[in-house]
């Protein structure tokens, strides 16, 4: 099987600002360098599921974050789909970016509070797809059903909403794309235990309906 996603040596690294300086001008100095993400190599096969466990502050969500090209490497490669995404134009990548999501770990902050459900799976529709009104609305409360989620919640604001209820609006969001390829941020964080049970299966779930 091939493999959809190749992370080759990926690095990144942060600088103390005093340090900046020191490492534009060449004058190196490893101590004011923070390897949040050292040398990492790993790949996935479509429909494959990876867990990432490490302890706080270890570099998960960096990698992750790296992994997507929200935030620029250091060094390495990341090849998704069979193209290397830090060697994309940004008029590229903004057209690719329907192809990788991710879940972020806060869903509080990742959601518009002034904004109701239905305007948030709306946008995602109206950037990655070519439907009309009509049919972005049909979409909307299918996407809804599909995360286990009433019509009626489309006329609620996130503030709202429980925080499992939150995490279903994103994966809403997630799947109007149709990504290749998703990054789950701690899904399940700051949830009751039987929530996470729900949303655990929920995405088992949908990987076996969608891909």
């Amino acid at each position: 099987m091939s493999n959809l996603v190749e992370v080759k040596n990926l690095k990144k690294y942060f600088y103390r600002s005093a340090s900046l300086v020191n490492y534009l001008t060449g004058k190196k100095d490893q101590n004011d360098v923070i390897p949040a993400v050292d040398d990492v190599s790993f790949d996935i096969c479509k429909g494959e599921v990876i867990g990432l466990v490490g302890e706080s502050g270890c570099g998960k969500t960096t990698l992750g974050r790296t992994i997507l090209r929200l935030t620029e490497k250091t060094e390495g490669e990341v090849i998704i789909n069979g193209e290397d995404i830090f060697s994309l134009s940004a008029k590229t990548l903004w057209q690719k970016r329907g192809e990788m999501q991710m879940i972020f770990q806060n869903p509080s902050a990742a959601l518009n509070s002034q904004v109701k459900v239905r305007s948030i799976i709306n946008e995602a529709l109206q950037i990655h797809t070519n439907l009309g009104k009509e049919d972005r609305t049909r979409r909307i409360y299918q996407l809804l059903e599909m995360v286990r989620l009433s019509k009626s919640k489309a006329d609620r604001y996130p503030y709202e909403l429980s925080g499992g209820e939150k995490r279903r609006v994103g994966f809403a969001r997630i799947l109007a794309t149709n990504p290749l390829f998703i990054v789950a941020d701690e899904p399940t964080a700051s949830l009751d235990v039987s929530i996470q049970l729900q949303l655990i299966n929920l995405m088992k779930d949908l990987q076996s309906r969608v891909g």
